[in-house]
């Protein structure tokens, strides 16, 4: 069952709302660069995220490197495609992922007993 009060949630909305934001771009250019890849990435993207509002933490890590890796590939398609948007776009939601994800890895764990 899906909790939406997980310490990951906010991080698994910009997760979505990034692997949406893949696929926005295919039209703008993207489909003849990266393709298939693009939608693959949608789709991991969405698994990512329905596994952080399940509380799992160890897919919280995957995801953390995941956010990391995906902005700076974001970040530098920024300079190569026209138009820039879309990747400006994912760069920010990865952005804001990876710094959820960071406040909710490196909180206190609070114990419920």
């Amino acid at each position: 069952m899906t909790d939406m009060r997980s310490p990951f949630a906010p991080a698994a909305l910009f997760i979505v709302l990034s692997g949406a934001l893949h696929l926005v771009a295919l039209p703008f250019g993207a489909w003849a660069t990266f393709g298939w890849v693009f939608i693959a990435i949608a789709i991991f993207y969405a698994a990512l995220s329905l596994g952080l509002v399940q509380n799992w933490r160890w897919l919280a890590w995957i995801a953390f490197a995941c956010m990391l890796i995906g902005g700076n590939g974001a970040f530098l398609e920024t300079f190569r495609q026209e138009p820039s948007w879309p990747y400006w776009a994912i760069l920010v939601c990865d952005a804001l992922a990876a710094l959820f994800l960071f406040r909710a890895l490196w909180s206190r764990r609070v114990r419920v007993q």
